[in-house]
């Protein structure tokens, strides 16, 4: 092989290294709050998921030839980092709790911005599977694709979504005073 060969190929590697840390960079700031905020619900503390999701996407960088072509990495990459914290915890030999009681008060509904941190408090209040299995099916997800993520049944994922309306329907009449068109 002559090197003039050698020494494309060496570039046409580095272009596509090049490409694939852009593309992985693109999925990391298109996905990463999303796959946050679905995985603090499971009652995780925030340095504790910051550091499963910094290594699901070192994994995914790794792999990101197969990844690329995923419908769906950011489902891939919420399972990858969820098995790295029960891995963690069963280390660790320790489960993180949420706590009975929220610090902070409660806002109202006046603005979105108001109405998203309603939501986020009552997503809190809610057991954490419960809160897992509705934060991804608000994502678009399916029940087969949310049991594959979280390693549930389909059966689990439907009840897990049907206690989760009813107990945030609960939780708007409470807060709301049980008027029915303040809580579409």
């Amino acid at each position: 092989m002559s090197q003039s060969n050698h020494a494309a190929r060496w570039d046409e590697g580095e272009r596509l290294d090049d490409q694939y840390d852009a593309e992985c960079n693109a999925l990391i700031e298109e996905t990463y709050a999303r796959a946050e905020s679905v995985l603090r619900l499971g009652g995780d503390h925030s340095d504790l998921v910051r550091e499963a999701l910094h290594e699901a996407y070192l994994i995914a960088r790794r792999r990101w030839v197969e990844i690329r072509g995923f419908e769906a990495p950011l489902g891939w990459v919420i399972k990858t980092a969820h098995h790295v914290l029960r891995r963690e915890k069963s280390k660790a030999g320790r489960e993180t709790v949420l706590p009975e009681e929220l610090p902070g008060g409660m806002v109202t509904a006046a603005d979105s911005w108001e109405a998203e941190q309603l939501r986020r408090y009552w997503l809190d209040r809610l057991p954490p599977r419960q809160a897992q299995v509705f934060a991804l099916s608000e994502q678009g997800f399916s029940n087969p694709e949310i049991g594959r993520i979280l390693g549930l049944a389909d059966t689990s994922v439907r009840f897990y979504k049907h206690a989760a309306r009813r107990r945030l329907q609960e939780l708007a009449e409470e807060t709301l005073g049980g008027d029915p068109d303040a809580t579409r």
